[in-house]
Formats: structure tokens, sequence, C-alpha cells
């Protein structure tokens, strides 16, 4: 005859424990200044698709920075900061002009 011993761990368990490590923040923060986010800024990064860029702007977010992708009036693809260096503004609301974007605020 066959004994069962009674076991002090409840069957699927291991569901419900919480050995979770401590954060890493050298590796999973990414934003400007951080080692990992410097480090990751050497490289090339595909941000969206060449075909879905029509003719409006679109805000992106990479790397824990606001970015806006867009298609120049020659065809070529830009990538820049999401906000006017001079008064903050969205370049996503900007203009597309033949060699770059026109901020929508104040025509720069």
């Amino acid at each position: 005859m066959a004994t069962t011993v009674p076991s002090s761990v409840a069957p699927y368990s291991a569901y419900f424990r919480r050995d979770v490590p401590e954060e890493d923040k050298e590796l999973t923060h990414v934003g400007p200044g951080t080692p990992c986010g410097e480090y990751l800024r050497r490289f090339w990064h595909p941000v969206g698709l060449s075909a879905d860029l029509q003719d409006l702007p679109r805000a992106v977010r990479i790397l824990g920075e606001d970015l806006v992708l867009f298609r120049n009036g020659a065809g070529q693809v830009g990538l820049l900061l999401l906000h006017c260096p001079h008064r903050g503004t969205s370049l996503e609301f900007g203009t597309v002009e033949r060699r770059g974007i026109r901020c929508c605020y104040h025509g720069w």
C-alpha cells in the first residue's frame, strides 16, 4: 500500500511567487544621459516605416525622447526633436516644406 506524504507546498504555487530581482537602472533606463541610453544612441534604430509617411508629420517616442518623423517636399525622411527650440511648439503640427519642416507657431 502506497502512502502519500502531505506537501507543504501547494500545487502550482510557483505561479504566485514574486521572486523578482531589483531593477538594474543602468540596464533598463534608456533616457538621455543614462549609461544604457547613451550606449544605444550610438546605433541605428527603426522608428517607423517609410511607406507610412505621407504628407503629415508623425510624433514618435524612442529611447525616452519625443521626436517628429516626416517626409519633406523633396521626398527625404527627417527625424527631429518634437518641440521647436525657440518656443517649444510641437513640430507635429508644423508645415512640411521642400527642405524640412516649418514651425506652425512662428514660421521658423
